[in-house]
Parts: structure tokens; C-alpha cells; sequence
């Protein structure tokens, strides 16, 4: 199969959670309706992991060999399967608590690009059996970024006290950074060192930040993540020149100049 069909199959089936999305933003759809809607989603998700991993888990390894390599379900199992139902539920969760029309359209169209982009980056990773390579890397970056901020802003959203909001948005930065963590295959006492250092700055960074209001504080905590996730890659990737880490830290500071402008 060419790789122009590929990308237009899963563009197919990035369309599914589009036309989800949008029944959920209607005000006719409440209720027990969206929480079969949701399902319905959630359904479709898995139907394409369980059917993708039965479809593409085996591959030969030339054309003049019948040896078949295989892969292992908890060898994909963070990148394949957790990321996507992560990156629905948390959309599907910031949906259903903002009402916003103009941002609620944004991360439609915001979700189903990323989508799109990770339904292509899992078809192709069957073909990377021994290796991450490092468009895959950004694009599941690019996925717990998304996630980070959906599920921060979701419990911004919910009226919880300033604790609990807390507790809640630390926990979730504790897990997205392990996500991370696995995602970059590194398992060694430097990367532990290094996931400690990125935990305990989103725990110092959230604590001084809360008092800010629902809209900022996701959007200054989703900046500092991403900061903390692309230095933690360019260091676990083995680059130690000062120019690899200043692309990250200008886009950080521009997000911010944006947001102070409003």
C-alpha cells in the first residue's frame, strides 16, 4: 500500500471523532445522550487500535524470507493504544465543560489534525520495530501536550478547591511526564533524575501559579510542559549544544508574550 493511501485512509478515520465532536457541541445533544455519544467514540477509537494491531503486527522481514517478525502488545502499548484513548477522553472531557462556540470549534479542528497525525505515525511505527524514530517522538509530544492542557483547563473548569485543583493537575503531569518517559525508551538512573527534576518544576510552577485564573493558569502550565518535555528530549536524545534547547525556550517565551497580550 503507497504511502498516499495510507495517509488518506487514516484521514478517513480521523473524521470519525470530527463528527463526534461536533454532535457533542450541539444543545440538543445533553444528557444521556452525550454519555453514549461519548461511548460511541470511545468505541470507534478502539475498533481502529484492536483492528490496526491485527492488521499491521505482523510484517515480514524481506520479500525473499517467510521469517515473520511480530510485535508485542506491551511493546506498543503506551504509544498505540494509551495515547489515542488518552488524547479522546480528554478532549471529549474539555468539550463537555466549556461552551465557548470559537474555542470549542478550535479544538475540534485542533484534535482531529493531531489525530490524523497519530492514526499516520502508528500505521508507520509497524515498520520501526527496533527503533523510535524521532518524527514519532514529536508527534506523541505533540499528543501529551494537547492532552496536558485539555485535562488541565477540564479540572480549572469543574469549581474544585485550590487543593484539589492541585492535586488533580499534579497527578496528571506526573503521568503525561512518565508517558514521556516510556515513550522515550528511557529507563535508565539519568532519565529517572531527569523526571524527578521535570516533576518537582510543574509541582513549584503550579503551586505559585494557581491563584491565576481558569483561563491562564492551563495555558501558562501547558507552556512550562512543553518547555520541560522538549528539553527533556533533546537531552535524553543525546544533544548537549546550547542551540538545541533555545528553539523550544523562544517558542515558550512567544506562547507567553501572546498570552500577557491578552
Amino acid at each position: 500500500m503507497t504511502s498516499l493511501k495510507i495517509l488518506k485512509r487514516e484521514f478517513v478515520y480521523s473524521i470519525l471523532p470530527f463528527v463526534v465532536w461536533e454532535m457533542f457541541i450541539m444543545t440538543t445533544f445533553v444528557g444521556n445522550l452525550y454519555i453514549l455519544g461519548a461511548f460511541i467514540g470511545f468505541a470507534l477509537i478502539t475498533t481502529w487500535i484492536i483492528a490496526s494491531y491485527h492488521i499491521h503486527s505482523y510484517k515480514s522481514l524481506s520479500k525473499y524470507s517467510d521469517v515473520i517478525a511480530t510485535f508485542r502488545i506491551r511493546d506498543k502499548l503506551f504509544s498505540n493504544i494509551v495515547s489515542p484513548i488518552l488524547l479522546y477522553s480528554a478532549l471529549t472531557w474539555f468539550l463537555y465543560v466549556h461552551n465557548e462556540m470559537i474555542l470549542e470549534q478550535l479544538t475540534i479542528v485542533a484534535g482531529v489534525a493531531t489525530f490524523f497525525l497519530l492514526f499516520a505515525q502508528i500505521r508507520a511505527s509497524y515498520s520501526h520495530q527496533f527503533k523510535i524514530v524521532k518524527s514519532t517522538r514529536i508527534v506523541f509530544k505533540l499528543v501529551d501536550l494537547i492532552a496536558f492542557y485539555a485535562l488541565v483547563a477540564s479540572v480549572s473548569m469543574t469549581g474544585l478547591s485550590d487543593l484539589m485543583t492541585f492535586i488533580i493537575t499534579s497527578l496528571i503531569a506526573f503521568l503525561l511526564l512518565l508517558h514521556q518517559l516510556v515513550i522515550h525508551r528511557q529507563y535508565s538512573q539519568h532519565a529517572l533524575i531527569v523526571f524527578i527534576l521535570s516533576f518537582g518544576t510543574m509541582l513549584l510552577t503550579g503551586f505559585y501559579l494557581l491563584p491565576l485564573n481558569y483561563f491562564i493558569y492551563p495555558f501558562m502550565q501547558s507552556i512550562i510542559f512543553y518547555l520541560l518535555i522538549s528539553w527533556w528530549g533533546v537531552k535524553l536524545d543525546g544533544y548537549n549544544n546550547i542551540s538545541d534547547y533555545l528553539p523550544p525556550l523562544l517558542f515558550a517565551l512567544m506562547s507567553f508574550i501572546i498570552l500577557v497580550s491578552f
